[in-house]
Parts: C-alpha cells; sequence; structure tokens
C-alpha cells in the first residue's frame, strides 16, 4: 500500500504537466485577448507567475513521490534522517523564494506578455499606437 501512495503522488503531476500542455490548443486559457496595454503587461505578470508556481509544485511533488518510495522500500530496521533545525536548509528556503520575488519585481510584465506596441486595442486610433499624434 505504501508504493501505491508513492505512485499517486507521481501521477498527479503528471496529469497537470499533460493538462497543461493541451489546454492552449483547446481555448483553457483565457477567455479573449488583452483590451488594453495594461492588461498585455498584467497577462505577461500572470504568465510569469504561473510558469514559476507549476515548476515549483510539479518538483516538490514529483520530490514527494521519490521520498514516499524511498520509504516504500527501505528496510524497516533502518533508522530515518532527521533534518529538524538544520540552519542551512532553513537559510535556503528562505533565500530561494527572496530570490523569486526579486526576479518577479525586477523582470518587466510586458516583456513575458510580448509587444504590446504592436497591437490595436478598441477606442485607439492608428496614429495613437503609433505615437504620431500631437501632444496635449
Amino acid at each position: 500500500m505504501k508504493k501505491f501512495w508513492a505512485l499517486f503522488f507521481v501521477f498527479w503531476p503528471t496529469v497537470a504537466l499533460y493538462v497543461c500542455w493541451i489546454a492552449p490548443s483547446r481555448g483553457w486559457w483565457f477567455p479573449s485577448a488583452p483590451m488594453s496595454r495594461t492588461g498585455v503587461q498584467i497577462d505577461g505578470l500572470f504568465y510569469l507567475i504561473l510558469i514559476i508556481v507549476t515548476i515549483t509544485f510539479i518538483g516538490t511533488q514529483y520530490v514527494l513521490g521519490y521520498v514516499l518510495w524511498l520509504g516504500a522500500t527501505k528496510d524497516a530496521q533502518s533508522k530515518a534522517h532527521f533534518s529538524h533545525g538544520s540552519h542551512k536548509l532553513e537559510i535556503i528556503w528562505t533565500i530561494v523564494p527572496s530570490f523569486i520575488l526579486v526576479f518577479i519585481s525586477a523582470v518587466p510584465a510586458g516583456r513575458a506578455g510580448g509587444n504590446s506596441r504592436d497591437l490595436q486595442f478598441p477606442g485607439e486610433s492608428d496614429e495613437s499606437c503609433r505615437g504620431d499624434s500631437p501632444s496635449v
């Protein structure tokens, strides 16, 4: 029964990867194109965070499945490794999210979503998109 749980926790991230792979071709993402330049930036930021969260989720789920598999196949007489109070481990899981947050704040959201200057939005004329209109 222990091996069942290891396979169970490896199966679901695999399903999540498959669904994420086929979702854009089936139109399961956003219902329409962004309606403004700000929408392009918000979508870019959303996709950046979605990629980071997906990689983190899939990675932790596979590690969980691996650890469960090791525990299921381990000899009953062997002792477990105790890591409570590990300063190195606590520094790592404090620093890594800090770097991720700095990365998210440093990367311009528009870069992740594409170039919004080439898009025509409702209510905008061709001149205002190109920047040819006189400033008021």
